[in-house]
């Protein structure tokens, strides 16, 4: 049988979860990447 191949979208909304991240793990991440941009110029 042949299934069809799913989006990432589709994926993100509908498809097995196989991690968590909360909102305040991601602002500290995009801190830490701001931060080395800035200091390379």
């Amino acid at each position: 049988m042949i299934e069809p191949i799913r989006d990432a979208i589709w994926l993100a909304i509908h498809g097995r979860k196989i991690g968590r991240i909360m909102p305040e793990e991601v602002e500290e991440e995009s801190i830490r990447e701001q931060e080395k941009i800035s200091h390379r110029q």
